[in-house]
């Protein structure tokens, strides 16, 4: 992808800080970008992270996520009445890959789309859920490897969902997680293209059409050939 620019409602400037090995300026797909803002906060804050990114072939398909995270000023949790540490926000995070990344031909046909959810926190999240707008429904797969319904800080969890498009669709899936009193989400996008058919012209096409046809060709092309024989007598 090209043009990549990410945006924080709470914090800014964001600033680049590595991750384009290639300096390239095309966030390539083994590369991770690296970006970095600093702020001080005076409340428990929530903010909301936007990062944008452009295709870069010939569609120039735009892609967006956005993401949260909580940041707890002043609030702690009391251990057995003797020690208290603060309370710790979660965090989660979702990617979703279509398995058709070129365009279906006139039609379209089925999709199956794939999400993994992680945790890039420090605290274990229960209550997972995954929705998506227009794909239901979304199974479990495998991750949770302990089998404990906790997403631990080093599980992966895999869902999958499979819809059947017959236009071009934008779609939009939200995990949710929760720990410590505190809910957390993340969303991303997906595009699955259909090619479009040919514009309507709100004519029928049947046996008495194809011979009008054939014969107002057959017209021309006479005709044509009565010109050029008599350009060249």
């Amino acid at each position: 992808m090209r043009n990549i620019t990410v945006n924080d409602d709470t914090c800014g400037p964001v600033v680049y800080i590595s991750g384009d090995v290639n300096n390239d300026g095309r966030l390539e797909l083994t590369e991770k970008w690296y970006y970095r803002c600093t702020t001080t906060l005076s409340a428990t804050t929530t903010n909301i992270v936007t990062v944008y990114g452009e295709s870069d072939d010939s569609y120039r398909d735009v892609a967006t996520d956005t993401a949260t995270a909580t940041v707890v000023v002043g609030a702690v949790v009391v251990d057995t009445g003797v020690h208290a540490a603060p309370l710790t926000p979660p965090l989660i995070n979702i990617i979703k890959i279509p398995n058709r990344l070129t365009p279906f031909p006139f039609g379209g046909g089925d999709v199956t789309y794939t999400y993994t959810v992680t945790n890039p926190g420090i605290v274990a999240m229960n209550d997972i859920v995954v929705t998506d707008d227009k794909c239901g429904p979304i199974a479990l797969i495998g991750g949770d490897t302990n089998y404990d319904h906790l997403l631990d800080i080093n599980e992966s969890w895999v869902y999958t969902c499979q819809s059947n498009i017959s236009v071009s669709t934008r779609n939009v899936a939200i995990a949710e997680g929760k720990a410590n009193g505190f809910i957390v989400q993340d969303q991303t996008f997906a595009n699955v293209y259909v090619t479009p058919g040919l514009p309507k012209t709100g004519l029928s096409i049947t046996p008495w059409h194809i011979i009008v046809l054939a014969s107002i060709l057959m017209i021309i092309s006479t005709s044509l050939i009565f010109v050029f024989k008599k350009k060249t007598i």
